[in-house]
């Protein structure tokens, strides 16, 4: 091999890709002995591949001589995203490149993987999609009417949150109007879920997660599928409150975090103060959230316990630029008012997030058909985006 890489560079090759067959698909690191004679006896940059499966391993090839590592399946199996990855890396003390400036979308050592950087909400009182401020039921600021119609338009955005404020509050059900709205959307259903039996009767009807909140504990989470659970974690000034943001706890946000982490694939931090104002978003706060998962984040990769955790943050939520922000983070907005009250579209909030390297600004679209099969590349602006959420159809 290392004659072969030589031969190679002789005869011109910028490069060496330095895959071991042996290793490859095994997830047991990279051939670390040959990468260090191959390295050692060329002098152009050597790239290794096969085996990887943990961060550690790639920074164990890095320091036997790599120059820059190939790894496939721990990305499509959805273990990783690269940002993730970069953030791990960075913990164990290997420095990496950065996105370029303007197109970046992540900031670089925050593990998330979310799909979506708005998260429609639906709060229901009474059968109706309502807005209260400040988590006050005596504020009630809009009556959206029929919650049916918001989730049909909603759901171009991905998953929609569905909160039973009714329930959260010892007030009564809207389980009958959630069970149809789970036909139209996929929903995220939370609100008033305080057995485990009724966490599971949701998943079971056809919740994509639930959102658990004052019944959060590890002995209750624990018999549920991480994957599939949202820890709802409402603060007031920074302070965690229960029972329909009614009652204290005396715990921070962050300790919650490390308590709960390892059972729990989601948090929704719910700055109750901010709940309805339309103020804006208090990104100092949270950051320091984010600093809190990135933290437990990387000690999971670093022991090979891959738990990942995605925040998603509400209250206060306004415009397109604090759901650009939240995103630059890797966080998850959940936004009610502003999409109610107008003050934000929802074409404008999906297209938040994006960026474009073409004069003209365009945005490549991949559109699918309903089993999420390509049909195609199309373009879409900002105003494409606009009239395609309103119409809720394909416009380009």
């Amino acid at each position: 091999v290392v004659a072969w890489a030589r031969e190679g560079v002789a005869m011109g090759a910028g490069e060496v890709l330095l895959t071991s067959f042996d290793r490859d698909g095994t997830r047991s690191g990279y051939d670390c002995a040959l990468m260090r004679a191959v390295a050692g006896a060329v002098k152009v940059p050597v790239i290794a591949s096969g085996g990887a499966s943990t961060p550690a391993h790639m920074a164990e090839v890095l320091a036997a001589g790599a120059d820059a590592v190939l790894a496939a399946s721990i990305f499509h199996e959805g273990e990783y995203t690269v940002n993730r990855l970069k953030g791990a890396l960075d913990h164990l003390g290997v420095r990496t490149r950065t996105v370029a400036a303007g197109l970046a979308k992540k900031e670089p050592g925050f593990g998330t993987r979310n799909t979506q950087c708005l998260v429609p909400s639906i709060d229901l009182m009474g059968g109706q999609a309502v807005q209260l401020v400040g988590g006050d039921p005596s504020k009630l600021e809009i009556n959206g009417g029929d919650p049916l119609r918001w989730a049909r338009q909603f759901g171009a955005a991905g998953e929609v949150a569905v909160v039973d404020l009714d329930a959260a509050l010892g007030k009564g059900s809207n389980a009958g109007v959630v069970r149809q709205l789970l036909k139209v959307a996929r929903c995220r259903v939370g609100g008033g879920i305080r057995t485990v039996e009724a966490a599971r009767d949701w998943l079971d009807a056809g919740a994509a997660k639930v959102v658990i909140g004052t019944a959060a504990s590890v002995g209750f989470l624990e018999q549920l599928p991480r994957d599939r659970v949202v820890v709802a974690l409402d603060a007031r000034h920074g302070e965690v409150v229960v029972e329909g943001w009614q009652t204290k706890t005396g715990q921070s946000v962050a300790e919650r975090i490390r308590e709960l982490k390892p059972y729990a694939a989601g948090f929704l931090v719910t700055f109750v103060e901010r709940e309805g104002r339309m103020g804006g978003i208090d990104l100092p706060a949270i950051r320091l959230i984010v600093d809190e998962l990135r933290g437990a984040d990387a000690d999971a990769d670093t022991a090979g316990g891959g738990l990942v955790s995605q925040l998603t943050v509400a209250g206060g939520v306004t415009t397109a630029e604090d759901l650009a922000a939240l995103d630059a983070l890797g966080v998850e907005a959940q936004v009610g008012m502003a999409l109610y009250s107008g003050r934000l579209s929802l074409g404008d909030a999906i297209g938040a997030p994006l960026r474009s390297d073409r004069p003209d600004g365009l945005f490549p679209t991949v559109v699918c058909d309903e089993l999420g099969s390509a049909l195609g590349l199309c373009y879409s602006s900002r105003e494409s985006l606009r009239v395609a959420a309103e119409r809720t159809q394909g416009v380009y």
